[in-house]
C-alpha cells in the first residue's frame, strides 16, 4: 500500500503547487504528508501547500494555484499588456504585477518564493467591479483586460509606474474596444485616472483621442487638478 502511495504522489505535476485537498485525494492523508516531508520526498510551502522535490514550478501555474486560494486577485497593469500581446519588451526576470480588491492584504510567501511580484489593492474601481478582467491561456488565469489594465497604470503613475513608461504603454495601446472604455470610465472613481486618459489622449494624438475626451468630460468635475506625485513632481491637468 505504501508503496502505491508513493507512486501516486510521484504521478502528480512537478510544474505546479500541490494542495493538500490534491494529496488527500489520492491517498496521502496528512499522517502521512509528515514522515514524507520528514524523509524529503514532498517538500512543505507552508500549511496546506507542498511541492515535489527538485520541482520546475511554473509561474502560470503557480499563479493558478494562487488565485484557486484566492479569486479576488488577478493578474493587472503592464503584465497584462506583456500576456495580451501589447508589449513585447518585458525582461526576462520582471516581477507579475498583481491586483487585489483588498480582501487579501498580502499575498502568502511561498509564492513570492516561486514568482517575483508585486501586489496592489490601489484601484480606480470600487472592489466589487470585475469588468473586463477575462480567463487567459488553459489554465484559467485571470488577467485584465488591455483597456483595464490601462487603467491600473495610469492610477499607479510615479508608484509603479513612471510617467514616461505609462506615456509608453499608453500609446501602445492602439485599437481599444470604445464600449469597454465607456464602461471603465463610467466606473472609474479616480479624477486622475479620466483626466490622464483624456489629456494624454491628445498628447500622444491617439487615434480615439476625441472619443476620449467627449466621454470622459459627462464624469469629469472640469476643475484644474495637479497630482503631486510620490517624488514630488506635479501632473498639471486643466479643464477639459
Amino acid at each position: 500500500m505504501g508503496k502505491i502511495l508513493t507512486k501516486n504522489l510521484f504521478r502528480l505535476s512537478a510544474e505546479s503547487p500541490i494542495s493538500s485537498e490534491t494529496l488527500d485525494s489520492v491517498g496521502i492523508t496528512s499522517g502521512l504528508r509528515s514522515k514524507y516531508v520528514k524523509k524529503g520526498l514532498l517538500l512543505s510551502l507552508q500549511k496546506g501547500v507542498y511541492m515535489l522535490p527538485n520541482s520546475n514550478i511554473k509561474w502560470q501555474n503557480a499563479v493558478e494555484f494562487l488565485q484557486r486560494q484566492h479569486p479576488s486577485i488577478h493578474i493587472g497593469g503592464r503584465s497584462a499588456l506583456a500576456l495580451n500581446g501589447v508589449v513585447h519588451n518585458i525582461p526576462a526576470d520582471a516581477k507579475i504585477h498583481l491586483w487585489g480588491n483588498g480582501t487579501v492584504k498580502t499575498i502568502p510567501k511561498w509564492f513570492g518564493g516561486i514568482v517575483p511580484f508585486v501586489y496592489t489593492t490601489k484601484s480606480p474601481f470600487d472592489s466589487e467591479y470585475t469588468f473586463a478582467v477575462g480567463i487567459f491561456g488553459d489554465l484559467g488565469i485571470r488577467v485584465s483586460e488591455p483597456e483595464r489594465a490601462l487603467f491600473e497604470i495610469l492610477d499607479n503613475v510615479g508608484i509603479l509606474y513612471t510617467v514616461e513608461e505609462s506615456k509608453n504603454l499608453f500609446d501602445l495601446i492602439i485599437s481599444p474596444r470604445k464600449k469597454v472604455l465607456e464602461n471603465l470610465i463610467s466606473n472609474c472613481k479616480r479624477i486622475k485616472v479620466l483626466r490622464l486618459l483624456a489629456h494624454w489622449g491628445r498628447e500622444l494624438n491617439v487615434s480615439y483621442s476625441d472619443f476620449l475626451t467627449d466621454t470622459v468630460r459627462k464624469f469629469d468635475s472640469r476643475k484644474h487638478l495637479n497630482v503631486v506625485l510620490p517624488d514630488k513632481s506635479v501632473l498639471s491637468l486643466p479643464p477639459l
